[in-house]
């Protein structure tokens, strides 16, 4: 739905971390589960908004299609009468 800034928002806001995941641990794991959670949240979001993308653009491309094979079949039928 966002196309280009789908992608463009997916790599530049920062996922937070669910604090759930952290209470009692040590600070070392805390740090690598941040950096490793992000990375990895990081990757899903941008393979999803590349797909996002793909289809919005595969359907926008479907509706121009329709849209001109209507308004070009109209044309043709109104230049018979």
């Amino acid at each position: 739905m966002l196309g280009v800034w789908g992608l463009l928002f997916s790599y530049i806001i920062e996922p937070s971390v669910p604090a759930e995941a952290l209470i009692g641990k040590s600070q070392s794991y805390i740090l690598g589960y941040s950096e490793a959670y992000k990375k990895a949240v990081k990757n899903k979001q941008g393979k999803d908004a590349i797909i996002g993308c793909l289809v919005g653009t595969g359907v926008s491309a479907a509706l121009y299609v329709v849209y001109f094979v209507l308004v070009l079949g109209m044309a043709s039928s109104a230049s018979r009468y």
